[in-house]
């Protein structure tokens, strides 16, 4: 029972970081663009 909390509160932690994780790699794409277009 344990466990299953366990990997409850991982899954949880997880499916909250990924939002993070695409609108970082959303802001350096739009950085990038920024350098190459002049």
């Amino acid at each position: 029972m344990a466990m299953f909390f366990g990997s409850l509160k991982l899954m949880q932690i997880i499916s909250s970081t990924i939002p993070i994780l695409k609108i970082i790699i959303i802001i350096i794409i739009i950085i990038i663009i920024i350098i190459i277009k002049p």
